[in-house]
């Protein structure tokens, strides 16, 4: 699938889905045109890779064909933007209000799973390493190390976001990575203590359902509109 010529996407250009009659803002990934691409009347960024001819797949059109947001992105450009502020102003705008106490819960739920999607997933990266101040020290340099691996920095993370017709929100997080037994974490009580490994509980917690997908690498999330 070969996207539009537009100068490597200094910038960029709406783009028609085929099969969905819905645009996608297709090019460099900044905050400017995240946020125009997750504004009506697009439905959705996609981030431009190097060939310019990164397929759209069947999960991004299905989501833009049922009337939902997609953000498609590189775990470099997604690693450096404030992603959880930006998709949820987009949902409200785009869906409607959400009171004071589910705007906080699908914040919290949509920050853990990205992070969960990017550290976990695409840099396939350890949580025992945190336990100790030298070991976060240590952590942080090996995600530094992992954002300039070229083949780590490309990996996508895939957010669809689609509504019901009983007004609950289906919130998807996919990433490129090994996949793991998520079933195993999200079966597990939500330690408030433990220094690691409280993501998954927590999103169990907050949503109204959670579940694995594709060996672990697709989270689904389901929320109600009202706390």
């Amino acid at each position: 699938m070969q996207f539009p010529d537009n100068d490597l996407f200094d910038e960029a250009t709406a783009w028609t889905v085929p099969g969905t009659g819905g645009t996608l803002l297709v090019g460099t990934a900044n905050e400017e045109t995240v946020r125009h691409g997750l504004s009506i009347p697009h439905r959705g960024f996609f981030e431009a890779g190097t060939t310019r001819c990164d397929d759209i797949d069947f999960g991004l059109r299905a989501a833009v064909r049922a009337g939902g947001l997609v953000l498609s992105l590189t775990t470099a450009s997604a690693w450096k933007l404030d992603l959880t502020q930006l998709v949820t102003d987009a949902v409200i705008k785009r869906f409607g209000p959400l009171d004071e106490i589910r705007r906080h819960e699908i914040e919290l739920c949509l920050s853990e799973s990205l992070t969960n999607a990017l550290l976990h997933g695409n840099m396939e990266m350890d949580s025992a390493p945190r336990n100790s101040l030298s070991g976060l020290l240590r952590y942080l340099d090996q995600i530094e190390e992992r954002l300039h691996d070229a083949s780590v920095a490309a990996k996508r993370v895939d957010l669809m976001i689609t509504p019901s017709t009983s007004g609950r929100l289906r919130i998807a997080v996919r990433d490129r990575g090994p996949g793991f037994d998520a079933e195993y974490y999200l079966d597990r009580p939500l330690v408030t203590e433990a220094k690691h490994g409280r993501g998954l509980p927590l999103i169990r917690q907050l949503a109204g359902s959670v579940a694995a997908r594709d060996a672990g690498r697709t989270l689904v999330m389901r929320f109600s509109r009202a706390g």
